[in-house]
């Protein structure tokens, strides 16, 4: 009788492995997420808690922590654990504001075409098409595999890296001046400044 609960708790952890999201399903709901927010100026209060709520789930796609230590690379050592965090929501907060020009309300006017996903043991890129009007840009999504969750740690734009380019910015940031500047900076182009 006390082999009930363990072959229960295998039962269930089979088949939410066998439903675990693909790749391409986790950024299908990234970018759900983001054309599911509310634009304008006049948001009422539940506007502003519906668009938390798509912003959380946003977050829940990627490996935000993984995303700033390689971006701020050497430095993320010296770093206080509380700046730390902060440096990790800002990144989210920075990121999800580029994937997507998502601050603009035509954004549910952007379509998007799911290209494939290509998967290599625990590592995974989902290549899309960004069409804009008459314009397309080619986005791709690296993920990796956590468990049973895949996670996204890093968004190639025409093959040009996120992290990459934040990796160079933060640092020149950081040997130039501090990572108190480098929070600064991050917290106007999060205000559009």
């Amino acid at each position: 009788m006390k082999k009930m609960p363990v072959l229960f708790f295998l039962l269930i952890l089979f088949i939410s492995y066998s439903y675990a999201a693909t790749p391409e399903q986790i950024v299908k709901k990234l970018v759900n997420a983001i054309k599911l927010k509310k634009y304008g100026q006049n948001l009422t209060a539940e506007d502003q808690e519906h668009n938390l709520k798509m912003t959380r789930i946003a977050a829940t796609c990627f490996d935000l922590e993984k995303m700033a230590k390689t971006a701020l690379a050497d430095h993320w050592k010296d770093i206080q654990p509380d700046i730390q965090q902060q440096l990790i929501q800002k990144i989210n907060d920075l990121v999800i504001k580029l994937a997507y020009p998502a601050t603009n309300p035509d954004v549910q006017k952007i379509q998007i075409v799911y290209k494939g996903q290509r998967i290599n043991g625990d590592q995974a890129i989902v290549n899309s098409l960004l069409i804009v009007k008459d314009k397309e840009l080619h986005i791709d999504y690296k993920l990796y595999q956590s468990g049973t969750t895949w996670l996204i740690y890093d968004i190639l734009s025409e093959k040009r890296s996120l992290i990459d380019d934040y990796k160079k910015q933060f640092n020149t940031v950081i040997e130039t001046y501090s990572v108190d500047k480098l929070l600064e900076i991050l917290d106007k182009k999060l205000e559009g400044k």
